[in-house]
């Protein structure tokens, strides 16, 4: 399961959970959720989407 490269306001907001985006992929996005997935350990993690940065 790979995701995407996340998109600029995707990145603030991973930043804004204290995550460097540049570990992270995107496997989905909706307007209550972002879906994020670590590149080496395959960990899923999701982030609310009402927090914007």
């Amino acid at each position: 399961m790979r995701g995407r490269r996340p998109t600029r306001a995707e990145k603030l907001l991973i930043k804004k959970w204290h995550l460097n985006p540049d570990n992270w992929l995107v496997l989905s996005s909706t307007h209550e959720e972002l879906k994020i997935i670590q590149k080496i350990t395959d960990k899923v993690r999701t982030i609310p989407e009402g927090v914007k940065a």
